[in-house]
Formats: C-alpha cells, sequence, structure tokens
C-alpha cells in the first residue's frame, strides 16, 4: 500500500527523485545567460508625450466593463508607459496577472495577455517584458530548492500604438530563444 502511495505521488508529479529537465533548471545556472538574452529599454524609446487631462477609458465591451473600476482608476494615473499610456494590472489567481494598456489620450482601452510573474515597463519606452527575470529568479532562489520550473520565460514585447508585437521569447529552462 505504502508503494502504492508514492508511485500516484511521483505520477502525479508531487515527490521528485532529483533534478530532471522536467523539474527545472537550478537559477544560478542561467543567470548569465539571462542578461545575455535580455533586451534593454533604452533600445526602444518613446516618441510620445501627453500633458493633458487624461480622458476616461471607453469600456465597450463586457470585458471592460468587469474590471471597470481598476480601469477607470488606473486612467486618472499619469502615464507610465510609453509617453502616453497608463497600464493597469490586477490578479486573477496563483500566480497569474492580467492587464490592460490604456491610452489616456483617447481612452482607448486595449486589453494585455496573462503572466505569471508580472511586468517590467517604463514611462520612455515602448517595451513591455512578461514575466521579469529578476523577478521570478529572485523568488524562485527563495523557494522550490531554488529551481525554476520549465513552464516559465520571459517574453519581450513592443507596443506599436495599436498591438503588443512580440520580439523575443526566451525559455529560461533550455535556454534557447525563439523570435517570431
Amino acid at each position: 500500500m505504502k508503494y502504492m502511495v508514492f508511485i500516484c505521488l511521483f505520477l502525479f508529479g508531487l515527490v521528485s527523485t532529483g533534478v530532471s529537465e522536467e523539474s527545472g533548471i537550478p537559477v544560478a545556472q542561467f543567470r548569465d545567460a539571462i542578461a545575455a538574452a535580455s533586451m534593454r529599454f533604452e533600445d526602444y524609446k518613446t516618441r510620445n508625450t501627453f500633458n493633458r487631462a487624461a480622458k476616461p477609458p471607453i469600456l465597450d465591451t463586457s470585458g471592460k466593463r468587469q474590471f471597470r473600476t481598476i480601469l477607470r482608476d488606473a486612467a486618472k494615473q499619469k502615464p507610465n508607459f510609453d509617453g502616453k499610456y497608463v497600464i493597469a494590472s490586477w490578479g486573477c489567481g496563483t500566480n497569474c496577472q492580467q492587464f490592460a494598456i490604456i491610452d489616456v489620450e483617447t481612452g482607448t482601452v486595449t486589453p494585455g495577455l496573462t503572466t505569471e510573474w508580472g511586468l517590467a515597463f517604463r514611462a520612455d519606452s515602448s517595451l513591455l517584458v512578461i514575466n521579469d527575470p529578476d523577478v521570478y529568479l529572485a523568488e524562485y532562489q527563495r523557494w522550490n530548492d531554488g529551481m525554476v520550473p520549465m513552464w516559465v520565460y520571459t517574453r519581450y514585447y513592443r507596443w506599436n500604438g495599436k498591438e503588443l508585437v512580440l520580439l523575443k521569447s526566451v525559455n529560461r529552462t533550455d535556454k534557447k530563444e525563439t523570435a517570431p
């Protein structure tokens, strides 16, 4: 009976027998690879500026209306992304965040993507980083025995004013980069 319980736990991934490609890669093993693959905000400087009163967000879909309070509150803030945009984000469960990009000049709301480890962005840049490695590596260093799971990867996007354009996706477990 004891062996049956162990086999079931092992099959469902609740017991680990050691380090493998499936369980992850040690954080320290790819710090250099992360630095080499990272993209710089300075290389994606914005041309946008906005110094007037913000327009309220246009809540023209049920999905946008569902998060109306978050979107309205965020739209009152000064631009925090690409010169004239505000990024509003909210949690959607454990290791899950969603966001939207609000154009404070027009009120247009563009739904974003889902992240596991949050975002990195700047007011003076059109570069947006999903699953910022500085955030998740610090977390995985503290727990999960210092192992980064194979499903964690970083995506770099450039905002073109209408949509996020994927520039690069870096899978942290196999250290491979993919371009769109």
